[in-house]
């Protein structure tokens, strides 16, 4: 006897329930080559700190909530403006899922404006992706967009936030991932402080991090043991 047409398509549908509405057991990243050059001149801009983060999060219409990081790691850009991030695979053991942060591209460099990238996937379900993530932005060149002034002047807009959900990363005490970009906004924001006290610096810090000591250490002791 033939199964009905909706059963089958009953039994299809409950197959593909895990993936709609939870993690994967495991992922998969793919390597991520880039280069970053200054949107005004082309040259490559050398020294940029470089992060990215794989965010697992849950909710839907309720709203998303960030539930820890699946991978954090850091590098910076060479003489080119090139850098690089292997491919990996890891275990998730949560119920939670990658979004298009997966990864999240973070970019900084004193003098230029901070950037975010994250994929885009427009109209997709999140959870029919797959187990395999590649960023969008590999193998692209990036413009970075100088700062007109310096700003620890008047005349050019604060630094904003690093344009990132940097919180999570730093609850989740993979600051610890992120040594060299944290402690090079943490000079920066000391620098335009020390030149104009007034001004609005919204960096993450160092000392943003001890906001965690409770449950991940206290960051200003581990950076002082990281600069002996």
């Amino acid at each position: 006897m033939r199964t009905p047409i909706s059963i089958l398509a009953f039994i299809a549908g409950v197959a593909y329930l895990p993936m709609a509405n939870g993690g994967m057991p495991f992922y998969t990243a793919a390597p991520i080559d880039a280069r970053i050059v200054d949107a005004d001149t082309g040259k490559p801009v050398a020294g940029a700190s470089i992060i990215a983060n794989w965010q697992l999060v849950t909710g839907s219409l309720d709203g998303e909530r960030d539930k820890g990081q699946l991978e954090v790691r850091e590098t910076t850009t060479d003489a080119n403006g090139a850098f690089h991030f292997d491919g990996f695979t890891k275990a998730n053991p949560s119920t939670a899922e990658l979004r298009n942060k997966d990864p999240q591209i973070l970019i900084f460099k004193p003098g230029y404006r901070t950037k975010q990238l994250v994929n885009d996937y427009g109209s997709r379900t999140y959870g029919l992706i797959g187990a395999t993530r590649t960023s969008q932005f590999n193998a692209t060149t990036i413009k970075l967009q100088p700062y007109a002034t310096d700003p620890a002047s008047g005349g050019e807009a604060a630094y904003e936030h690093f344009k990132i959900d940097v919180d999570p990363i730093i609850a989740a005490c993979a600051w610890k991932k992120i040594p060299n970009a944290l402690l090079a906004m943490t000079r920066e924001r000391e620098r335009i402080k020390s030149l104009n006290p007034s001004k609005y610096v919204d960096l993450p810090t160092v000392s943003s991090a001890d906001r965690y000591e409770g449950q991940c250490g206290s960051a200003t002791d581990y950076f002082k043991a990281l600069q002996r």
